[in-house]
């Protein structure tokens, strides 16, 4: 064999480490392009639900299928949640709650009342109560109940909303926050839910008692929204703007005028609810309501904000006699009768008002309180004689004589004697200013700006 030349072993040798190379090469060149096989198997994802039976004290599910493990693989980790599920039972007319006024009065046994609203719920178990990943949990005002079937729409959100298309309001009226129906992600159609109130106290005097709020439409233009009432937990009716509804709707549950379509700035809606209650109306509750057409479309739905319910009450006012432009006449008599039930109460009793007047005063023109418990048969005076101001007098460091210039704060003992029986509950109090000669007389209200009542016993 000439120098220099190989066996034909030795080039096989080479040959095979050459391809035995070239192949090590391309393993390594391939490497980084082949993932974990932990990476590539993707996250087992399994649910399971359980509805409690009837009268059931706890939870006890068995479930084979949940993880599957393929042959010859390992199971390295998982996880593991829970949470509750809230099913919708429909409305039965019946609520349980901390503001109503026949209300939750059991004893609870594995219930709550504390949550929800104050809505009765089950009792969980502290070992256990944190095992929930708080995704179904909707930011809603508190006391409020939904109603209706789809009802859940309902939630309080921070305007701008992100991800959401045109037609909602870029701002709130009042803060951040705003009611609306955006808890599913807006409406679609053949929808509709209400949304009530607390049950609220009806002021003893109304007047000036009204609704107010803000509100956007994002709707289409016949779907429908409108507000409804109650008193005393009777039935739901129509509560009718001042601005009276533009829209007319004929669907199911809506009534026959209604706001719908869209918005383009904040509306302002004013409600009056003076006519609406009588002395035997206690409580009040009004509700937003919605209702939306077989038209297919999302709409954003409804925004409302700046909500307040007022009463102006008794406004400021006095019972005046005399004359307001010159001297009063001669000889004329003036009588103001307050009527005050009684029964019941113990103790002094004291009349106080507020006086201002110019007054020929002494024994002439003056100011009397008399009292009477058979119905304004006789009378008893309970201010002395002559009156205000007689001859003068000193009250709080100041003396009063014929002129009292500012308002002057009286007041009177009933007599001790005064019979407060059932049968004679009643007592008529007798304001009387008896002018001769002088100009003017007047009694003021109290402080706080609520006036004497007129009326006769």
């Amino acid at each position: 064999m000439k120098p220099g030349q190989s066996r034909p072993a030795d080039d096989a040798r080479r040959r095979r480490s050459a391809i035995g190379l070239c192949l090590l090469m391309f393993l390594m060149l391939a490497t980084p392009l082949v993932q974990p096989l932990e990476n590539n198997v993707p996250t087992p994802s399994h649910a399971t639900f359980f509805t409690p039976t009837l009268n059931a004290t706890s939870v006890n599910t068995t479930n084979n299928g949940m993880l599957n493990i393929p042959a010859n693989e390992t199971f390295s980790g998982g996880r593991l949640d829970i949470t509750p599920m809230w099913t919708d039972t429909g409305l039965t007319g019946h609520r349980f709650g901390i503001d109503l006024n026949a209300g939750w009065s059991g004893q609870h046994n594995g219930t709550l009342g504390i949550g929800h609203g104050g809505q009765l719920s089950l009792s969980p178990v502290s070992t256990v109560a944190s095992l929930t990943d708080f995704e179904t949990l909707v930011e809603t005002l508190p006391d409020w109940e939904g109603q209706g079937p789809d009802h859940e729409v309902w939630n309080v959100v921070a305007l701008p909303l992100s991800g959401v298309g045109a037609g909602q309001p870029t701002n709130a009226t009042h803060g951040q926050r705003v009611l609306t129906t955006q808890a599913l992600g807006g409406l679609t159609a053949n929808m509709s839910g209400c949304l009530a109130s607390p049950s609220m106290t009806v002021p003893a005097f109304v007047s000036g008692y009204r609704l107010t709020f803000d509100h956007w439409l994002s709707l289409h233009d016949d779907d429908a929204a409108w507000m409804e009432w109650r008193g005393s937990g009777g039935t739901w009716q129509t509560l009718n703007p001042i601005v009276a509804y533009p829209n007319a709707s004929s669907l199911q549950q809506a009534p026959s005028s209604v706001w719908s379509g869209q918005s383009t700035v904040w509306e302002r809606a004013e409600f009056l609810l003076d006519g609406l209650t009588n002395a035997s109306t206690a409580t009040l509750e009004v509700r937003a309501c919605y209702e939306t057409s077989a038209s297919v479309g999302t709409r954003q739905g409804w925004y409302i904000d700046n909500l307040t319910i007022s009463n102006q009450g008794d406004q400021p006012g006095a019972w005046f006699h005399g004359n307001l432009s010159g001297s009063y006449a001669n000889n004329a008599d003036g009588k103001m009768y307050v009527l005050a039930d009684v029964s019941g109460t113990t103790g002094t009793l004291e009349l106080q008002f507020w006086a201002n007047w110019d007054l020929e005063g002494a024994f002439s023109d003056n100011l009397m309180v008399a009292l009477s418990v058979n119905n304004g048969t006789t009378w008893q005076s309970v201010s002395g004689i002559p009156g205000l101001p007689g001859n003068g007098f000193t009250s709080q460091g100041r003396f009063y004589t014929d002129e009292s210039w500012v308002g002057y704060p009286s007041s009177t003992h009933c007599p001790a004697v005064w019979p407060r029986t059932p049968t004679r509950p009643r007592c008529c109090l007798n304001s009387t200013s008896k002018p001769t000669t002088k100009r003017v007389s007047e009694v003021l209200p109290r402080p706080d700006g609520r006036a004497l009542p007129s009326t006769t016993c």
